[in-house]
């Protein structure tokens, strides 16, 4: 599907067309983020399903994140590396952190 909605000559997109995908992307990955929620019984109000998680919807829904994560990793042609790379500099960067006390 991603090759399909943004195809190899069309990347990276560029100004409007790029404002455009990362924010109907966010926004997307925000609602499905949302619905990952939902799977969980995280009301802890309602007398019933507090805790309880739907694993499968549960995994769906945080499937449909990641690939709305992926798209705007797309749109401006991250690598794999690259991300990686980041990933892991970000991890290096938050053990720091904890170590400092922070």
């Amino acid at each position: 599907m991603q090759r399909r909605v943004y195809k190899a000559e069309r990347l990276p997109l560029r100004g409007e067309a790029m404002v455009d995908s990362v924010r109907d992307n966010v926004l997307a990955a925000q609602h499905e983020l949302g619905e990952v929620l939902d799977t969980t019984g995280w009301k802890q109000w309602k007398k019933t399903g507090y805790g309880e998680v739907d694993r499968k919807q549960y995994i769906d829904e945080l499937a449909d994140v990641i690939l709305f994560v992926l798209n705007l990793a797309i749109v401006q042609r991250v690598t794999g590396a690259e991300l990686a790379q980041a990933i892991f500099n970000k991890w290096r960067l938050n053990a720091r952190r904890q170590r400092q006390g922070y």
